[in-house]
């Protein structure tokens, strides 16, 4: 007896797959992909070309520790770095591309978040790094 297993194939990617994300014709991967560039483009107004040819010029890797595209947890790629209003006046949806740094990874996007990007409490930590460093 033949079974006749219907194949799923994704619309996106092509790709056969086992099992297509609910209510979609697409894949987990390209309905994850979909979702990234919907929230690019819904928070900072960044088409999915923009931040793909920001990401191509940063050569895939983090602006500031030249990591390549290291996944957060969540397995998102490399953060929008964006300046963020002091007064906080700004709310989600209406930052513009003149906000938009460069790309991070996670690691040095929540660096500079914890340090609240104050260039003199991240100078101060620097000299505090290297004055041990002659210690090891």
């Amino acid at each position: 007896m033949i079974n006749n297993i219907m194949k799923l194939v994704c619309r996106t990617c092509k790709e056969e797959v086992d099992e297509i994300v609910k209510y979609s014709t697409k894949c987990r991967s390209c309905t994850s992909t979909d979702a990234h560039y919907r929230h690019l483009k819904a928070t900072f107004g960044l088409t999915k070309h923009e931040y793909d040819d920001k990401f191509s010029a940063q050569k895939g890797k983090c602006a500031i520790c030249q990591c390549e595209n290291k996944a957060d947890s969540k397995g998102n790629n490399l953060s929008v770095d964006h300046w963020h209003d002091p007064l906080n006046t700004k709310r989600r949806g209406t930052l513009n591309k003149s906000h938009i740094r460069g790309l991070l990874c996670h690691d040095c996007n929540i660096g500079l978040g914890a340090f609240k990007e104050n260039i003199e409490v991240l100078s101060r930590a620097i000299e505090y790094l290297k004055s041990y460093k002659s210690v090891n």
